[in-house]
């Protein structure tokens, strides 16, 4: 038995309740980053068999659906979701033990192609609030300077910064392609702050703020960093609200020890920027075609 229906803010408890028996480091999972974005692409809500995933209808990749998450039985709920695309099943982003699962429960049935693209970055969390080791003494550098040069102030981000942080957006867009569905995105996790329990951290220098960032929790240890915006022509302002985020998740979270700072999309500029920092993981995802 399967039932589908547009996704909708209203299912976000009954998908974290889902979430937490998963126990997932993955923001391919997150409900607040499918919900945000699904405005490129349209989104449901799937039931199957006790458990939760969701359905993408996106130009690009075509129709595909989630791990499905939950108590109920997931052979059950494989075979559903197997029905449901009439023998086309595509599983996207899956993690290494969903892999090992799929191919257990229906052995050569599916074929496995890795999705080095969508692989999440994983961090220490106390390696980024504190920049120590040699490693990080760039990063650490950039910030000493900073420091040095400016008056300035990291504090949790409220709404009433929310414009603020929508300016910066802009600035940070100017001369940049294909920014409207992460405005469009960035604007929706605004709107529902607090339903997404969403956190943020705002920097300023001179009593400007210069950069911002937005994320949530998605485990007991691991915080998923959604945005991340800086004016790039103050040096040392990425690595600050970097680090000053880290600092921030610490002190109101002290059981915290992973940062997710989610995928390169393949983009090499992006995907330098993200190894530069010295991941403790990559989180690697799979894509599963049925045969």
């Amino acid at each position: 038995m399967l039932t589908k229906q547009p996704l909708t803010i209203s299912d976000r408890a009954r998908w974290q309740a889902a979430l937490r028996e998963e126990n997932s480091r993955s923001a391919s999972l997150s409900f607040a980053s499918g919900f945000i974005w699904h405005r490129h692409c349209p989104l449901f809500l799937v039931e199957a068999a006790g458990r939760l995933t969701m359905e993408l209808a996106c130009k690009r990749r075509g129709i595909f659906y989630l791990w499905p998450i939950g108590q109920g039985d997931i052979r059950t709920a494989l075979e559903a979701l197997v029905e449901d695309s009439r023998g086309e099943l595509v599983l996207r982003y899956l993690e290494k033990r969903h892999v090992e699962a799929l191919e257990a429960l229906f052995p050569d049935r599916f074929e496995i192609e890795e999705d080095r693209d969508s692989a999440d970055y994983l961090y220490s969390l106390s390696a980024f609030a504190t920049l120590a080791g040699k490693k990080l003494h760039g990063k650490r550098n950039f910030c000493n300077r900073f420091e040095a040069a400016h008056s300035w102030e990291a504090r949790a981000l409220t709404r009433e910064d929310f414009p603020a942080c929508l300016a910066l957006f802009e600035r940070w867009a100017e001369g940049r392609e294909d920014t409207e569905d992460e405005r469009t995105a960035l604007s929706a996790a605004f709107t529902h702050w607090e339903t997404l329990e969403l956190e943020g951290t705002l920097l300023l220098c001179e009593n400007e703020p210069i950069a911002f960032s937005v994320g949530e929790r998605l485990n007991e240890e691991t915080f998923d960093i959604h945005f991340e915006k800086a004016a790039a022509s103050i040096p040392g302002a990425y690595p600050m609200i970097a680090r000053e985020t880290a600092k921030q998740l610490l002190s109101s979270h002290p059981e915290l020890t992973t940062l997710n700072r989610e995928e390169d999309m393949g983009i090499p500029g992006l995907r330098k920027a993200k190894e530069e920092w010295y991941p403790a993981e990559l989180l690697m995802k799979y894509t599963a075609r049925l045969k």
